[in-house]
């Protein structure tokens, strides 16, 4: 109850229907990290922590980039960005940054296109954790899917303290997506569709 009144507040409608068993109005219009708390990761300077965790959301051709990230105990850094790249190009990007640095783990989103890089991945014997997004969540009592509670994770991170790069599109990103919260009381993230019919 503590953890969930520093990360809520006590007058957010999540911790009025989670741990009051109080039912909101106005539950469909929830952002998953406020824009505050996305700029304050912005300005904040932690030391980087000693493990670190690469991940790659993959695109190929077309409108959308192929972004990588790593993370550092509390920080969070771009390590890559590109658009039209084919997928063995991303793989090959991933396989030198894994030669040449120490870390824990790469983690892939596997929906679709990324699949592709796994497997390369792992013939290379590159350890590699596949994501995907609408896999059963850890904690199913609490989340819908598993990226809901990716997200939900990435918003108590923000709570605690990150520091991140200051970019506009990502904070954008990361201020704008909204969640819900069901009649079972757990959390779905609000889809892609539905953030682009919102426009």
């Amino acid at each position: 109850i503590e953890r969930h009144k520093r990360n809520w507040g006590e007058d957010s409608p999540l911790y009025r229907m989670t741990v009051l068993n109080e039912w909101c109005e106005g539950m469909g219009n929830l952002i998953v990290v406020p824009l505050s708390w996305a700029r304050a990761a912005e300005a904040a300077e932690y030391p980087p922590g000693p493990i670190e965790v690469v991940s790659c959301d993959p695109a190929r051709y077309g409108s959308d980039s192929t972004v990588i990230y790593s993370r550092r105990g509390q920080v969070a850094r771009k390590l890559w960005k590109v658009q039209g790249f084919d997928l063995m190009q991303t793989t090959g990007f991933l396989k030198g940054y894994h030669d040449s640095h120490k870390f824990a783990h790469i983690v892939v989103d596997g929906t679709g296109i990324g699949s592709g890089i796994i497997d390369r991945l792992r013939e290379q014997g590159v350890g590699v954790i596949e994501f995907q997004g609408g896999a059963a969540a850890s904690d199913s009592g609490r989340f819908v899917n598993r990226i809901a509670e990716v997200w939900w994770r990435m918003r108590e991170g923000y709570a605690r303290g990150l520091d991140v790069e200051e970019d506009a599109e990502l904070r954008s990103q990361v201020s704008s997506r909204k969640y819900t919260i069901q009649s079972d009381k757990r959390i779905k993230l609000e889809s892609k569709d539905e953030m682009r019919a919102a426009g």
